[in-house]
């Protein structure tokens, strides 16, 4: 998936974590409940899932 992106968000990851095939080699699935916007001093946003 990130291979085949455009810069900036293309990279390989293989150069860092390695392949599948190592015994560290593990997937982080994160799903978001909560997102506060915030812009400077003023007031935030929240957004909840």
């Amino acid at each position: 998936m990130f291979v085949r992106s455009p810069e900036p968000v293309g990279y390989d990851p293989a150069g860092i974590w390695g392949t599948i095939e190592n015994p560290e080699f593990g997937v982080l699935m994160l799903q978001p409940w909560r997102i506060e916007l915030v812009d400077g001093p003023g007031e935030s946003r929240v957004w909840r899932a």
